[in-house]
């Protein structure tokens, strides 16, 4: 075979090689823009009123008692922190019947306390236990190696009350925490890695975190091979567990053994959006705080100046195991931007934000 027609050949297998690895980039950044919902229509609506509750930045979660009047506010200025400035953050408690300014029931924190996702377990007295996910160093570049807990409290009528921190190895990028029990609970790790790999986890969008369980005495892993595991919710009667899969756009439903804590059967009910937090309200019903944008969203983490846009879901889970989904409110994030969180009472809805200094109290019509 004459050299010159060998070197055409190899040129001509590099060319198509090429070609072939330019149309599989190409493809998955289409891909890419698609989940980010880049090509998303953002249309306000929302069939209610909404006002702004101003002065609390960063209400990234929050969840309504079951007496149906007091929602606790888990509020951190991550602003702050990202310039290495960070201040406490707080426990705060809105009295939805009067409609005051919330209470901070945190006032002597120390700039240890950067509460994310909690979770509320009710006690015979009528109060709870709180549990809170903590990240004791924010705004520390640590390589990756900062302390996470779980911060554990009574509610009592004189306000919270310390019990306990607890922390293990396993707890590595803490999220979102839902109680099962009055010293037991599962809660979801968005990432494996830190600092660059994290970046890389979330662009590849690779199935690397998981779901913790604390029975009381010791962590262990309950579920993982998840795409950004973030808000986590029971149903009523404890036999199911979701989870919401941000860049998989989906929310996970597990099967759980309420005797011995195992998860399984796994189904994913597909969210057209990016959802954050999961809350349950007394009919049963979720209600999902979502991003309907993500590069939206990483813009406006950056810079309060860009808007975010902000979205709630109602999923209502069926006997069979699927679900209606409903879109309750859009907003282009002049009313609020970054939504993480919403949570339902009767016709009451708080969603709040990630960075805004303000959430939103809405009524539904």
């Amino acid at each position: 075979m004459p050299v010159r027609w060998r070197t055409r050949s190899r040129l001509r297998y590099l060319g198509i090689g090429l070609v072939l690895l330019l149309l599989l980039v190409g493809a998955f950044a289409l891909d890419t823009l698609y989940v980010a919902g880049y090509f998303k229509r953002i249309e306000p609506r929302f069939a209610g009123e909404c006002h702004r509750i101003v002065g609390i930045p960063g209400i990234e979660d929050i969840l309504i008692a079951p007496d149906g009047r007091h929602a606790f506010l888990s509020a951190d200025d991550r602003r702050a922190a990202s310039t290495g400035s960070p201040v406490p953050g707080g426990i705060w408690l809105y009295d939805l019947a009067s409609e005051a300014l919330p209470t901070n029931l945190t006032p002597d924190a120390t700039v240890g306390f950067h509460p994310h996702g909690i979770s509320l377990w009710p006690l015979p007295d009528g109060r709870g236990r709180l549990f809170v996910i903590n990240h004791p160093d924010e705004g520390r570049v640590l390589l990756g190696k900062e302390r996470q807990t779980v911060e554990v409290f009574d509610w009592r009528p004189e306000g919270l009350v310390y019990r306990a921190t607890l922390a293990d190895p396993l707890l590595v990028s803490p999220n979102a925490i839902a109680a099962v029990g009055v010293d037991t609970f599962y809660a979801t790790n968005d990432h494996r890695w830190h600092g660059f790999w994290r970046t890389l986890e979330d662009w590849l969008r690779l199935p690397l975190a998981d779901i913790v369980y604390f029975d009381g005495a010791h962590f262990r892993i309950a579920a993982d091979g998840i795409t950004f595991a973030n808000g986590i919710e029971t149903s009523a009667d404890g036999k199911r567990l979701f989870v919401a899969s941000t860049t998989g756009r989906a929310l996970l439903v597990y099967d759980r053994d309420a005797a011995t804590a195992q998860l399984g059967n796994r189904r994913e009910i597909g969210l057209d959006t990016a959802p954050d937090n999961v809350r349950r309200s007394a009919d049963g019903s979720l209600w999902i705080g979502a991003h309907p944008q993500l590069l939206k969203f990483l813009a406006h983490a950056r810079k309060a100046k860009n808007l975010s846009p902000s979205e709630v879901l109602k999923v209502t889970p069926k006997p069979d195991g699927s679900a209606s989904v409903t879109q309750i409110y859009l907003d282009d994030g002049r009313e609020i931007s970054g939504s993480s969180v919403a949570a339902a009472s009767g016709k009451r809805l708080l969603i709040g934000p990630v960075y805004d200094d303000h959430f939103l109290d809405c009524t539904m019509k």
